[in-house]
């Protein structure tokens, strides 16, 4: 069974026994797939740094121990998310 894990801004953790598309299919407009493993929330989205090779880093509200990279593929749509 496929598991994925759900972190809220209060950093308290769900198990989910959905894959990430389908999570990803369910999500209002104020979330956006930003690479293969990760689907953020604009208002959990600190700060957002460039990196080399066009890449972005995404630090998360609630997460002091790892950032989120925006893949290469997914910039352009999600600066225009983000913007929108």
């Amino acid at each position: 069974m496929k598991q994925t894990f759900v972190f809220t801004k209060n950093g308290i953790k769900y198990i989910l026994p959905h894959s990430l598309d389908e999570i990803e299919k369910k999500c209002s407009h104020d979330f956006f797939r930003v690479n293969r493993q990760t689907i953020v929330k604009r208002s959990a989205i600190k700060e957002v740094l460039q990196e080399d090779n066009r890449k972005m880093k995404l630090v998360i509200t609630n997460d002091k121990h790892h950032n989120v990279l925006v893949g290469k593929l997914k910039r352009k749509q999600f600066l225009e998310w983000l913007e929108g």
